[in-house]
């Protein structure tokens, strides 16, 4: 009763628009059919990766589709990252346990965990929508492949890391516009925490359209 409660309460507040960010209780609220749709290797002239990048092939071609909207901008896609096993996603949470730790040392463990999962989705259990490869990590870049400059580096939290972040470059805020809106435009939804967090067919994408199921689960 007291979760379904919370679970109300935070739902009354994202719906009311004093709550920007959705709770992790009506994220995994969502139950995924899984479509097994395969992973494929992101490949395509118009979007730069830092080394072999898996999606979902429906999401590599909404990428396709978004980068080359990106053309008539001037810019380019780089994507940092896609799809993560669990021995990836399990690393990525204690890295960030450990730096929460270190930078807040009289923190309770409880505390941490709450904080970690802000960051990073927890690796065993329901999992994250990279584990799923709905879920990618990307930025704008310049047509030489260089990633810009986008309010925060990638990965980096801090108060300028919201996507709605206020930010002072007026260049920053129109990359984050553009970025945001050509994701959009394609089927993708964002993450409102992290400017580069955006999704396809997972939980949080569903989640946000207010959707009961998902398309895809933990691979």
């Amino acid at each position: 009763m007291i979760q379904f409660l919370r679970i109300y309460f935070n739902y009354v507040l994202f719906t009311l628009g004093t709550r920007e960010v959705l709770s992790r209780d009506l994220i995994n609220k969502v139950i995924p059919i899984e479509c097994h749709e395969p992973l494929v290797v992101l490949s395509s002239p118009d979007i730069f990766t830092r080394g072999e990048v898996l999606v979902r092939a429906s999401v590599s071609d909404m990428l396709s589709v978004v980068a080359k909207s990106l053309n008539s901008n001037g810019v380019k896609l780089f994507v940092y990252d896609g799809y993560r096993n669990n021995e990836r996603q399990r690393a990525g949470w204690n890295r960030v346990i450990g730096n929460l730790k270190k930078e807040n040392p009289k923190m309770e463990d409880a505390e941490i965990e709450v904080a970690a999962q802000k960051q990073v989705a927890r690796p065993d259990g329901i999992g994250g929508g990279h584990q799923t490869g709905g879920a990618v990590d990307l930025t704008l870049c310049s047509l030489n492949g260089t990633p810009l400059f986008m309010g925060t580096e990638y990965s980096e939290h801090n108060k300028f890391t919201k996507t709605s972040a206020h930010i002072k470059s007026e260049e920053v805020r129109e990359r984050r516009k553009i970025l945001f809106r050509a994701m959009r435009d394609a089927g993708f939804g964002n993450y409102p925490n992290e400017w580069w967090h955006y999704s396809y067919g997972d939980r949080m994408w569903a989640a946000y359209l207010e959707k009961k199921v998902c398309l895809y689960d933990v691979l």
